[in-house]
């Protein structure tokens, strides 16, 4: 017994083993348990800090483009001035409503024009007609009471204004005598960008308590600064930052998140814009200091992100709100878990880690997807510049090309104003002559890009003799070879029946001889047509310079032209490519440095019977002799002068504005008296429509040949044309063209 007893005593670890053993485990569960829910908290407060990051980064975003699109609104209203010149009350309302149905925030928009003393009286009388009362340029006293501006230097009324809600700004008002317009304006006047009031609460714009702003925008008479150019006005707009924060940052926000937003520009007691959520440690007391630095110096940690709006400089401090308590349900539920469960917590833990591992992969994801997207954005941008810039200088050259002939003109009608006689100088009459060619080749070029450009060009192909056509395009292109001191070459064989646009291949052609012409400084240039294996090819060759392998294909893309011959506007290679294209055709090039080009035209064999057209040839002064012609034209200067061209040339010319006028000269020329020889028609005649009545004439049972006359070339009047059996004939004309058209209707009619 004694031997038990102290066999028991002898082991007295034994019996307290398990215990402590299971006290181990436990303390060890609980002490794993206490760490795998702090490291659980840990990776939970990271997840909301990187939540948080990237929803302030992302509402800062949408708060900036908000406010960027808002002042869209300005740049518009910059637009429509420029567009309409003088700005009408009732349009610029109907623009400004419209134009803020796109532009969130916007509540008023407005212009006013820089006024001085020579423009106030006008401007004064203009206020005076729209609202039936005296009224004058005036000062806002801040008291509710007006005060006539005295003198006038660089007043800066408001002339026109639209407000979608409330408003404090009357016309006639001078914007810079507030001080919180004062500024702002000053900002803008000196910098020349848009420029803002800074931010403050408004019962007189929007809802009572909102914070508004108010922008500024300098415009200039030619759409950009220029030395010592004056400003045309300011485009000013007051737009609702109150509106815009209540939709990026919802209320329910608050539960999660404290933001303030700060005016950085504006003096420290009034920096604070925005506040969402409650006192935090970035706030002693809710609204706490109202400058930034105070807020920044009270939250080291919490996020911060600038941006600009207008020239201001505002910034947005975002932290976690405070009371977001999870401890005090998930360290009871861990210890309870980690203790019974330690392999579950383990791979609970295990779970998490690889759940944040996603998380991050998926952040890194998006991360390349946006840096993706900003590259691709970037690319697109670049493109658009590169086009515009191109455009820009295209605009540029070739409103110097047009300005060059003009003021050639200018001069030269000056000086055949004060001395009559130097029109019988041939120098002088070459120089007329080539000024108003380069008007026309240019105005050309240009009309046929925006027909290329706007898709409106629809070819009228039809069975046609290209001889004539060549033929008039080589008398018509021997002068200016003749003037250029080169020797022109036309050959062409008889007979070429050709499937086409007759006026496209036209077009192609001239643009072909001009470009030859234009560049080749000595020596000769050629037209030939040759009938070639069931086609026909029309070849401009010419003993120029020559191309470069290299630029054989850049020769063709627009607004390319040659740095030693810097006339043209670059285009006439382009259309001419743009042209066959449409058609349907193939233009080749064949060149050798030095030795010169061949540009060629590959045109299909018309199938059946070729048409038996006779060459068309200009007619020399007073070949029109003996032949009575009928001019209608409604535009008095261009009826005269044409008149007057053709009577030069020794024809009769009746002339008529109207078709009843017309009508009248038709009916009085009728058998048994002689008829008119030939009608030259202008499609437009006020209401009426050259090719109709012509129609009508032709129903009565009229045969005279004519001609049609218009500035367009739509489908629909080329077929009109047609129907009437009348060439239509494109303006702006000139005295060749004009002759060699008469010519061929003239010979035409002889040959029936």
């Amino acid at each position: 017994m004694p031997s038990a007893i102290g066999g028991a005593d002898t082991n007295p670890q034994a019996s307290g083993w398990p215990l402590l053993a299971a006290a181990v485990v436990l303390l060890l569960g609980l002490a794993l348990s206490v760490l795998g829910t702090r490291a659980l908290a840990i990776d939970r407060a990271e997840r909301e800090r990187l939540h948080l990051a990237q929803q302030a980064a992302t509402q800062v975003r949408q708060l900036e483009l908000a406010l960027q699109l808002a002042l869209e609104s300005l740049t518009s209203v910059k637009a429509f001035h420029d567009a309409g010149g003088a700005l009408d009350e009732r349009q610029f309302e109907r623009f400004v409503r419209s134009d803020a149905a796109f532009h969130e925030g916007t509540v008023a928009l407005g212009w006013a024009p820089r006024i001085g003393e020579a423009e106030r009286p006008d401007f004064e009388a203009g206020l005076r007609e729209r609202s039936g009362r005296p009224e004058a340029i005036f000062e806002a006293t801040g008291h509710g009471l007006r005060r006539i501006v005295a003198r006038c230097n660089d007043c800066y009324a408001a002339q026109y204004l639209t407000a979608l809600q409330g408003g404090d700004v009357t016309p006639g008002l001078n914007l810079p005598s507030l001080p919180s317009r004062a500024q702002a304006i000053a900002n803008a006047l000196a910098s020349g960008r848009v420029a803002a009031s800074k931010a403050r609460r408004s019962d007189a714009w929007g809802a009572d308590g909102d914070t508004v702003i108010q922008v500024f925008q300098p415009v200039w008479p030619d759409g950009v600064p220029a030395p010592g150019q004056q400003l045309a006005g300011l485009a000013f707009g007051v737009f609702n930052v109150s509106a815009l924060l209540r939709r990026i940052f919802p209320r329910a926000q608050a539960d999660t998140a404290y933001v303030a937003l700060f005016d950085l520009d504006a003096p420290a007691v009034e920096q604070r814009l925005f506040t969402l959520g409650a006192a935090t440690a970035a706030d002693g007391n809710g609204e706490g200091a109202g400058d930034f630095a105070s807020a920044r110096e009270n939250a080291p940690e919490a996020y911060v992100h600038e941006f600009r709006v207008a020239d201001r400089h505002w910034v947005g401090l975002f932290s976690p709100a405070e009371g977001s308590a999870w401890m005090p349900w998930l360290l009871p539920l861990a210890a309870l878990l980690g203790g019974a469960l330690l392999t579950g917590l383990l791979a609970v833990y295990l779970f998490a880690a690889l759940a944040r591992g996603q998380q991050v992969a998926r952040l890194g994801g998006r991360l390349v997807a946006q840096q993706v997207a900003v590259a691709l954005e970037r690319e697109q941008r670049r493109q658009a510049q590169a086009t515009a810039s191109a455009r820009s200088a295209f605009l540029q050259a070739a409103s110097h090309d047009l300005r060059q002939p003009l003021h050639a003109l200018g001069l030269s009608l000056g000086l055949l104003a004060a001395q009559p006689a130097v029109a019988r100088d041939g120098t002088f009459t070459t120089q007329l002559q080539q000024s108003v060619a380069a008007l026309h080749a240019m105005f050309d070029a240009l009309l046929d890009l925006g027909r290329l450009e706007s898709g409106h060009l629809q070819p009228a192909l039809r069975n046609f003799d290209v001889a004539p056509l060549l033929q008039r395009l080589g008398e018509e292109a021997a002068l200016q070879a003749g003037r250029s001191g080169l020797r022109l070459v036309v050959r062409v064989s008889p007979r070429l029946s050709v499937v086409s646009d007759p006026l496209l291949v036209e077009r192609i052609v001239r643009n072909l001889l001009a470009n030859a012409l234009r560049y080749t400084a000595q020596g000769w240039v050629a037209l030939r047509a040759v009938r070639r294996a069931g086609e026909v090819e029309i070849q401009v060759l010419d003993s120029g310079p020559g191309i470069a392998r290299a630029q054989r294909e850049r020769i063709f893309e627009p607004y390319v032209r040659d740095a030693h011959h810097a006339d043209g506007v670059g285009l006439g290679l382009a259309i001419v490519r743009a042209l066959a294209g449409s058609l349907g055709h193939r233009v080749r090039v064949a060149s050798r440095p030095g030795r010169g080009s061949v540009f060629a035209l590959q045109l299909p064999v018309a199938a059946g019977a070729e048409p038996d057209v006779a060459a068309i040839s200009a007619a020399p002064p007073g070949a029109l002799a003996g032949r009575r012609l009928l001019l209608v034209d409604d535009e008095p200067e261009v009826l005269d002068a044409c008149a007057r061209l053709l009577r030069a040339w020794g024809a009769e010319v009746d002339t008529a504005r109207d078709v009843e006028s017309a009508t009248r000269l038709v009916d009085a020329a009728a058998p048994p008296v002689t008829g008119h020889d030939l009608l030259l028609i202008d499609e437009h005649l006020g209401r009426a429509s050259g090719s109709a009545w012509l129609l009508a004439l032709r129903a009565r049972g009229s045969a005279s040949p004519a001609l049609l006359i218009s500035a367009d070339a739509t489908p629909d009047l080329r077929d009109a044309a047609q129907a009437c059996g009348a060439p239509l004939l494109r303006k702006p004309l000139t005295p060749l063209k004009l002759r060699a058209a008469i010519s061929a209707a003239l010979r035409q009619t002889a040959g029936r």
